[in-house]
Parts: C-alpha cells; sequence; structure tokens
C-alpha cells in the first residue's frame, strides 16, 4: 500500500511539473511579444511641443503605443499657423508621407496609407490660425494597411473645448 502511495505521488509530481513547464514558454513569449513595441515618430524640423525635430529616426518626438498597433502623439505647443511632418517607424527604410508634398492633412481627417504615400522628400502642411487649437493628437495605426489621423482640441474662447471628429480619406495617386 505505502509503495502505492509513493508511486502515485510521483506521478502527481510528475505530471505537476510537465504542466509547469508547458506553461513557461507561453508566458515568456507573451511577455516578450507585449515589450516589443515599435518606435514611431514625428518627423518635422520645427519646434514641436518646445523642442525642435527634424527629418530623422529616431526624432525628439516619439509616439507612444495605445494598444497593439496604435500609436499616439499629442501636441500642446505648436507653432502658431501651422506645421509640416512625415511619420517615421524604426527600421523602415521610407516614412510614411503624403502623395503630394504640401498637401494639407485636415484637422479631424484620417489618411489611409497606400504604396504610393512612403518616400522621405515631401511632408504633409497642417493649417490653423493662431490660438485656434488648445491640442492637436496624432494617432497612427500600423495595422496591414497603416492610417494616419490628426484630432483637435480646439479654442472656443471663454475657457471651453471643442473636441473635433475625424473623417476618412485615402492618399491620392
Amino acid at each position: 500500500m505505502r509503495s502505492n502511495l509513493n508511486t502515485l505521488q510521483q506521478h502527481i509530481s510528475a505530471l505537476c511539473m510537465f504542466l509547469a513547464l508547458m506553461f513557461v514558454p507561453s508566458t515568456l513569449s507573451a511577455n516578450s511579444d507585449n515589450s516589443q513595441a515599435t518606435d514611431v515618430y514625428l518627423l518635422t524640423a520645427q519646434d514641436i511641443n518646445g523642442t525642435t525635430g527634424n527629418y530623422n529616426v529616431p526624432s525628439p518626438h516619439q509616439f507612444a503605443n495605445s494598444s497593439g498597433s496604435v500609436y499616439t502623439y499629442t501636441i500642446t505647443s505648436m507653432p502658431t499657423t501651422g506645421f509640416s511632418f512625415r511619420i517615421g517607424v524604426k527600421g523602415w527604410d521610407k516614412d510614411m508621407q503624403q502623395y503630394t508634398d504640401g498637401d494639407a492633412l485636415t484637422i479631424g481627417g484620417s489618411y489611409t496609407i497606400t504604396t504610393d504615400c512612403y518616400g522621405k522628400a515631401k511632408a504633409w502642411k497642417v493649417s490653423y490660425t493662431e490660438n485656434e487649437y488648445k491640442s492637436l493628437t496624432i494617432t497612427v495605426d500600423l495595422s496591414t494597411t497603416p492610417v494616419v489621423k490628426i484630432t483637435g482640441v480646439k479654442n472656443t474662447g471663454g475657457g471651453h473645448f471643442h473636441n473635433l471628429r475625424s473623417r476618412t480619406l485615402y492618399c491620392r495617386r
């Protein structure tokens, strides 16, 4: 009876060890996937949030990972009437850019990046009037078909702000 009990305990111990070892690799891979965020940058030579940037990756204007493939960058200090920019991703040969240099990226707009919207020579132009916005947020979704979106919190005068909704446009060919 005693030997049967010892044998049963050994089998249970072996089973527990086997199950524990099966879960360790999946836990390690889940943690490593979450820690491998992509480095996404706002590329501009203008003064944004008190820092003059550049059109090189890395730049001083790094996006934060919101969730999954979505990254955001909030601007609270910006040039008086507008700025130009591209989106750079560490490890990519080309930046995300507008099809035609200087084309407007309308605040409240969302732009799907097509094959014609990669390079290093062009930039979007964001324009506004002086003191029109309290903040602007640029969102980049790096899913299968990347999207760049810009939204703003607008100054409305008496200390109230208005959140702008977005609409989707496509990079022209």
